[in-house]
């Protein structure tokens, strides 16, 4: 509704009481209108009154009130009708909008789901061992990375699926693959550094730093490329930065320090 409610009135110099009435409509919440007295000249044939809708930002909005006229005064008569039912709904514009936008979020999501979900076990198997190219054109180094990368393809694919659980199962077990990758790959590098006679920590500042680095510029890089905006590229970095120094530095240094405490021994590094 444009907020708008038009009295007419019979000519001549006389005074009439307008108010509004609450229906399913609130006043100084879903409107804003003060009683008025409305005089009229001689000449005028119609008087217009304004009431002030607060905008919600409501989907189904739907309320109602009502102005009426009383307490006529200079000789005038109300009629049979003496108010008007006034009705607050939302824009249909808004409406269109909106159920736009929820439609499109589900169909993201489904999409989502499709893409990087797994229903069972047995599909995550087949995923892994399934050679597959996003344009369907396979060349030389996609068959080279997935012989190169079958056996970790296969391992991963143990991670229960997605459907279990509401995904918590994957998450929690993911994190404790990645903890074992982690182990592994620092056993490694102290012993790559041994060969090199490397100290081990120029091994974790080069070797370390640079392969665990990899994967994230790898996804700012992806985030940069498709994205309009560098924000994800920019949390991306800041937030693995963080998690880092706060956690992976921070962690440990709590636990040694909690560990040493109890056993009553001097703090070693």
């Amino acid at each position: 509704h444009d907020g708008r409610a038009n009295c007419f009135m019979k000519s001549g110099k006389v005074a009439i009481k307008i108010k509004a009435v609450d229906a399913s409509a609130v006043l100084d919440k879903d409107y804003v209108f003060e009683e008025q007295i409305i005089e009229l000249d001689q000449d005028e044939m119609m008087v217009e009154t304004v009431v002030e809708v607060i905008d919600e930002c409501s989907y189904d909005k739907s309320v109602s009130m009502q102005l009426v006229l009383s307490e006529p005064k200079g000789g005038a008569i109300l009629g049979k009708l003496t108010e008007c039912t006034l009705t607050i709904t939302n824009d249909p514009e808004v409406t269109k909008l909106i159920d736009k936008v929820i439609e499109q979020l589900a169909y993201d999501q489904n999409v989502l789901k499709e893409k990087m979900g797994t229903s069972s076990w047995g599909q995550s198997f087949r995923d892994a061992l399934t050679l597959s190219s996003e344009d369907d054109d396979l060349t030389t180094m996609d068959f080279v990375m997935h012989f190169l990368t079958i056996f970790w393809k296969v391992i991963f694919a143990m991670i229960p699926p997605t459907e279990m659980m509401g995904g918590w199962a994957t998450f929690c077990v993911a994190l404790f693959f990645i903890g074992v990758i982690v182990v592994i790959v620092g056993q490694l590098a102290g012993l790559f550094g041994c060969v090199c006679g490397l100290p081990d920590p120029v091994t974790a500042i080069t070797f370390v730093a640079l392969g665990t680095s990899l994967p994230d510029m790898f996804a700012s890089k992806t985030a940069v490329a498709e994205e309009e905006f560098a924000d994800a590229a920019i949390g991306n970095v800041t937030g693995s930065n963080s998690v880092n120094v706060f956690l992976g530095m921070g962690l440990p240094w709590v636990l040694a320090s909690i560990y040493y405490e109890v056993k009553d021994e001097p703090f070693r590094c």
